[in-house]
């Protein structure tokens, strides 16, 4: 599923197809003849050629060939035949899976790089080496290793393997769940490819970002986006990314339980992977294809998929048998070790007839086992269903008790005192002098914009819990939204001051409506624990990818222990205000949802008696 480019920025010329299979069939001695024969002065680079046609197929055989080369340009001083050859066997460990024989080779191949001063075998080294951890699984090493390179790689304009270590560190993200970070680094390769113009780069790295949506959910735009990299790859004639690309929509069709659309481009993949005999792939297809037929209760052509599937992989076992034969008839020639070349041929004949008697044996075995494995699947399905439900309905009880909480207590209490000013000022009209109208007419502003704010809230809140929120980010000017809401604040008895220190170039890639809630319940917040006359402040803070908004008070502050309460659901908190105002805590609830929906964050600092920071994330728009 995941095409990882493991090699980068291939270190060998390829002579052609014929001469690559002749230099297979060749002995170690008479190897030892066609290097006697070469020219003494380029000896040692034809060496690391040939060692590079057998780098795949026989990388004991290309160690061997490197090492030579290694000799002879340690002889003539030759370091950049040095670095090549060390860098070569490398490789050959590190196909073998060999990673700590593979690691001693690129070091010293990269002690010699940074000797000479030769940045692209520096930077060649170094990505060698990061994809050397990553296939390790030693993921934050290897993110230190491309991160090195990736700067040399922009420094020199290299602009073809900044496309490829992108792939990687992107590729590095998406193993870690790290989404977004992934979804950078793919973004950041897909602008190089497109300025280059490289169709197959465009296409990998359409794929590549298809599938973080994936991962994240996003089926619609997964689709869309590996839809768009099957169109380039069909057009560029790339049968394998061609057939990846499909079986990737496959698999987002089986995640969205479209089992028939998956089906379909797994069959189409399928039949392109059997014309380039990509077995491997093949092998991934079929059991993706026996997946969608158990999990949509088919039974028409299970068995023809399982038996399918068994078949390729035994095909595969016996390839790597053979190939694991050669590299050991390489070994023992080097060694002269013959005779231990003999028993191993006998074992193989012997292996090949164990398993033919074998097979319909260990067939209906692996039957047996795959049907257990189903029925224990289907029981622990239904048990994490019940309790996923068990845990949905906790959930929804504690909602429907915070609404009814807000509805009976919270919402009648600015009704009734609006019920109050309103009977008070029609019974007592002709009494009232003009400062006791102007008086109840702001307490009756107040009270009026306290049922606003709580009955948007409440939509907002009753919107995300039904998941009917429509989330529309794009580019808007911070400063500018801050100042609005600034304006649209009603001005009360307690005076409070609210600067703007936002500065008018900070854009921000988010939902308006989503970051007008966020202000307006926050600005409430601080200034109903702020004292009369007091300063409300805003700030942006400059991130590394993102801006940290800040909303300063110098109120009353927050205990520690009812910090943890603020967010919380399931918990009931609220704090008068330092002019008696009352609260439902319902805003700041609905400030983390917004924010967590939307990508983001939200926190508070507070320290009692010197006020409190309320900090939320925003994207900046040129990441998104």
């Amino acid at each position: 599923m995941m095409k990882v480019m493991l090699i980068i920025l291939c270190l060998l010329l390829i002579k052609g197809l014929e001469y690559s299979f002749a230099l297979n069939t060749i002995r170690v001695d008479s190897l030892e003849q066609i290097i006697s024969s070469l020219p003494e002065k380029n000896k040692a680079r034809k060496l690391i050629d040939m060692a590079g046609l057998c780098l795949y197929s026989l990388p004991q055989k290309s160690i061997y060939l490197s090492q030579k080369a290694y000799e002879l340009a340690t002889k003539r001083n030759n370091k950049i035949d040095k670095i090549e050859a060390l860098r070569t066997i490398g490789v050959a460990f590190f196909i073998q899976d060999k990673y700590e024989e593979a690691l001693k080779y690129y070091l010293k191949s990269l002690k010699i790089s940074k000797q000479v001063k030769d940045e692209n075998q520096v930077a060649v080294n170094l990505m060698n080496i990061g994809t050397l951890y990553s296939a390790w699984k030693k993921y934050p090493v290897a993110l230190k290793y491309y991160e090195d390179g990736l700067e040399i790689l922009k420094k020199n304009n290299e602009n073809k393997g900044l496309t490829k270590v992108y792939n990687n560190i992107g590729m590095i993200y998406l193993i870690c769940d790290k989404y977004n970070d992934a979804l950078m680094s793919f973004t950041n390769s897909l602008k190089i490819s497109t300025m280059l113009k490289d169709s197959l780069g465009i296409a990998h790295t359409l794929d590549n970002i298809g599938i973080v949506y994936s991962k994240k959910g996003n089926y619609t735009l997964a689709l869309q986006t590996m839809e768009k990299a099957l169109l380039i790859s069909e057009r560029s004639s790339d049968n394998q990314g061609t057939a990846l690309t499909m079986n990737d929509i496959g698999e987002v069709y089986m995640k969205k339980k479209m089992y028939e659309k998956a089906l379909f481009y797994f069959e189409k993949s399928l039949i392109i992977l059997k014309k380039i005999n990509d077995k491997n792939a093949m092998k991934i297809c079929y059991e993706n294809m026996l997946k969608v037929n158990f999990a949509s209760n088919g039974n028409d052509k299970f068995h023809d998929y399982f038996k399918s599937f068994i078949a390729v992989s035994d095909s595969l076992s016996l390839e790597e048998n053979s190939k694991q034969l050669a590299e050991l008839q390489v070994k023992y020639e080097t060694e002269k070790k013959d005779d231990e070349i003999n028993i191993l041929s006998k074992e193989q004949k012997i292996q090949t007839l164990e398993i033919s008697k074998q097979k319909n044996f260990r067939n209906y075995l692996i039957i047996s086992v795959f049907l257990v494995t189903i029925l224990v699947f289907v029981i622990y399905s239904r048990f994490l269903i019940k309790k996923r439900s068990e845990t949905t309905l906790q959930k929804m009880n504690q909602t429907k008790n915070k609404f009814f909480s807000i509805i009976s207590h919270d919402l009648r209490g600015p009704i009734n005192a609006l019920f109050t000013i309103t009977d008070q000022m029609t019974k007592r009209f002709e009494e009232l002098s003009k400062e006791e109208i102007l008086t109840s007419s702001q307490k009756l502003l107040k009270s009026t914009e306290n049922i606003s704010i709580l009955l948007e809230n409440l939509l907002q809140w009753s919107l995300s819990q039904t998941d009917r929120l429509d989330f529309k980010p794009a580019k808007y000017n911070l400063h500018d939204i801050v100042v609005k809401q600034i304006s649209l604040r009603i001005t009360t008895e307690k005076k409070i001051n609210i600067l703007c220190h936002i500065s008018p170039d900070v854009f921000v890639f988010t939902d308006v409506n989503v970051l007008k809630t966020v202000l307006r319940n926050l600005l409430n917040n601080a200034c109903k624990f702020s004292y009369p006359g007091g300063t409300v402040e805003i700030f942006a803070e400059n991130k590394d990818r993102f801006y940290e908004v800040q909303i300063v008070d110098a109120g009353i502050g927050i205990k520690p222990e009812d910090i943890i309460k603020l967010f919380r659901l399931d918990v009931k908190h609220s704090t008068i205000g330092t002019a008696n105002e009352n609260g439902t805590g319902l805003g700041l609830i609905l400030c983390k949802e917004l924010l967590e929906k939307n990508g983001e964050k939200i926190w508070v600092e507070s320290v009692i008696g010197n006020g409190s920071i309320f900090k939320f994330t925003l994207k900046k728009n040129d990441i998104c």
